[in-house]
């Protein structure tokens, strides 16, 4: 339903392409064409989870983060094969973490739209510049999405990494208008 919520979304396009959604306990990863979902898994680590599991009481640091997006890359390799940079020709993403992520690069200035390489790496570094989210000051970051927005920053810069993803568009649809066109 995620896919087909994001393929309506997209104007039609050619080739297949791999659709990721971060939830709150897990990380959905679906290869389709057109409006037609092939390939799906989902991983457990998502951006509640993975907050409370390695930024817990809202305790930042660098080790952490890498300790985060370790765990992410050892929850994916199982299916790393399955999705790998051969396997598609476009990415989107979709959901509220992907969704922030993407207006924190916008806002300040780190990508024109989408997220790339390069502006999941800067969002990464000025998270870990901080010491307790309550700190972290960014344009684009709303108050409700601060208490999450580091642990689903490691789960995206995992997806990144281990499918050597360059930029990822951002879907406005997702799971709800794919239930609508169910």
């Amino acid at each position: 339903l995620v896919y087909l919520g994001v393929a309506h979304g997209l104007a039609a396009g050619d080739g297949t392409r791999l659709v990721i959604d971060i939830g709150g306990g897990s990380t959905e990863l679906i290869l389709g064409e057109g409006l037609e979902a092939g390939e799906r898994e989902s991983l457990f680590m998502g951006c509640v989870s993975m907050t409370r599991r390695f930024f817990a009481n809202g305790n930042i640091s660098q080790s952490a983060m890498d300790q985060a997006v370790l765990a992410g890359r050892v929850e994916i390799r199982p299916v790393r094969w399955q999705f790998s940079r051969d396997r598609w020709s476009s990415v989107v993403g979709s959901s509220g973490t992907i969704k922030a992520i993407e207006k924190v690069a916008v806002a300040n200035g780190w990508s024109d739209a989408g997220i790339t390489k390069a502006a999941l790496k800067k969002i990464r570094r000025a998270v870990v510049s901080v010491s307790h989210i309550d700190e972290l000051s960014l344009d684009g970051l709303s108050d409700d999405r601060r208490p999450v927005f580091a642990g689903g920053v490691a789960v995206l810069s995992a997806v990144f990494k281990a499918l050597e993803i360059k930029h990822m568009q951002v879907s406005e649809l997702a799971l709800r208008e794919g239930l609508l066109y169910e």
